[in-house]
């Protein structure tokens, strides 16, 4: 296939993927290509096909990112008195005084 043919096919698949991305809520992508008599190994080789061809046009390498280093996490322990807590508790409009709410 020369250079011209693969840029036509490849246009022509670019419209066929992007319809069928923007087909009707609730249809799946296997209907709509049966009711537009579209292969199914057909549809998604292109659809890698363009993948790959926007990702390697953005400049990203193949490869994958290396991974990211892990922080431990640590917990601090908050100490908290039944004094504070039932003036906490008092503090609402709704309290009757003795810690519990109506």
């Amino acid at each position: 296939m020369d250079k011209s043919t693969h840029e036509i096919r490849l246009t022509q698949w670019k419209q066929i993927i992007e319809q069928c991305q923007h087909r009707h809520e609730g249809q799946t992508a296997k209907q709509w290509l049966a009711d537009n008599q579209i292969s199914e190994k057909s549809y998604y080789y292109w659809l890698r096909k363009l993948r790959r061809s926007t990702y390697g046009q953005t400049g990203h390498s193949a490869s994958l990112p290396s991974a990211q280093k892990v922080s431990p996490v640590s917990f601090a322990e908050i100490s908290f008195s039944s004094q504070s807590a039932e003036a906490y508790n008092c503090s609402h409009k709704n309290c009757r005084g003795n810690g519990g709410f109506v």
